[in-house]
């Protein structure tokens, strides 16, 4: 059905973006239940026309950016190529700049941006990476409201980049604000719920961290 959207749609029309963003959506949804390169390859391409086609300026673009950085990223996951990582921390630092202070998808924008960077740490070993990583990700907490339900995901991720830093440089402090984030997620999450589950192992592995120490 997207693709036949797609398909007659010519490039003149305001709505082509956006109709190529769902047909890369769809095709991603699809890598991700069945693991076929191809879907992630059309995934990517359809993520990239978009971006190409929309105007600069143009309130959807920062949208745009950020679905082709996370396929990127999924794409540099599967096969690692570098120039897939890197070309996906510079969509998400343009989709980061794009989106004005104050707009309800910053904090998420800023969550990606700073995973993407430690992917790269993690990669590349450059020690810039993960003082951004962890710079942006604090941003993406402290920009969300308490009661937001993204509020715990991102928390927990400041907590598994504070912990990789603890890996490579060995400072407890930083082992301990991966504890502290990590408790603060948990704390946020309802008994019952599936996510909380993810959490609660972000913990038990960064107090297993302390133990071993």
């Amino acid at each position: 059905m997207h693709s036949g959207a797609v398909d007659l749609t010519p490039h003149s029309d305001s709505d082509k973006p956006n109709r190529l963003n769902n047909l890369g959506n769809a095709f991603l949804i699809r890598y991700g239940s069945l693991g076929e390169l191809s879907d992630l390859e059309d995934a990517v391409t359809r993520y990239r026309d978009a971006v190409d086609l929309i105007p600069h300026g143009h309130p959807g673009k920062p949208r745009n950016l950020t679905n082709l950085g996370n396929a990127l990223l999924t794409r540099f996951e599967r096969l690692g190529e570098l120039s897939d990582l890197e070309d996906a921390v510079s969509k998400q630092r343009d989709a980061v700049d794009l989106t004005a202070h104050g707009h309800p998808e910053k904090p998420g924008r800023l969550n990606n941006l700073g995973n993407t960077f430690v992917a790269r740490f993690e990669c590349l070993g450059e020690l810039d990476d993960l003082r951004d990583a962890i710079s942006r990700l604090r941003d993406a907490v402290e920009l969300t409201p308490y009661g937001h339900p993204d509020k715990p995901i991102y928390l927990d991720n400041l907590g598994n980049a504070f912990r990789v830093r603890f890996e490579h440089f060995r400072e407890l402090s930083d082992l301990e604000d991966a504890i502290s984030r990590h408790r603060d997620a948990v704390d946020l999450i309802p008994h019952g719920h599936p996510r909380r589950s993810r959490s609660l192992h972000g913990l038990g592995i960064s107090f297993y961290a302390r133990f071993e120490r």
